[in-house]
């Protein structure tokens, strides 16, 4: 059996600049310019967890984020505000634990989708130049 072939100089040139354009896509997003950061607040560092404050970092696709939004966004912190539950009560620390679960597994979604090498709080890393994308909104969806 012998595979058939194409020789319509018409579908040539459609194969030519679909392969072109795919190429110079995939480049652009190989292509990140990294941003060199500096650590300011280690403690609202959420990814990678193994820098400290002072550190200067480089990296490809950093994040930042507003973890009052997040927390806001959770049915454990709706469900605290909903009841006006105590800080020193039991309720209070079950669901605020599961609250702090769901974020830490929210922000380690958005990791793995987005490929971000860094999620920090806003304000609690600097760039020397450029600004970082806030993607509050993409932690959001993944809780």
């Amino acid at each position: 059996m012998t595979t058939p072939t194409i020789r319509s100089p018409r579908f040539m040139s459609i194969a030519c600049v679909l392969a072109i354009v795919g190429g110079l896509g995939m480049t652009f997003l190989n292509d990140a310019t990294p941003v060199n950061l500096t650590v300011k607040n280690s403690a609202r560092v959420y990814y990678p967890t193994d820098l400290s404050t002072g550190d200067k970092v480089e990296k490809k696709k950093p994040g930042v984020i507003s973890s009052r939004r997040v927390f806001d966004a959770t049915p454990e912190y709706a469900e605290i505000k909903r009841r006006a539950l105590d800080q020193n009560s039991a309720e209070y620390l079950l669901l605020i634990k599961r609250a702090s679960d769901r974020f830490q597994t929210a922000v380690t979604r958005c990791v793995d989708r987005g490929s971000y090498d860094l999620i920090a709080e806003s304000g609690a890393v600097s760039v020397e130049t450029g600004e970082l994308a806030d993607i509050t909104d993409e932690v959001i969806k993944g809780l």
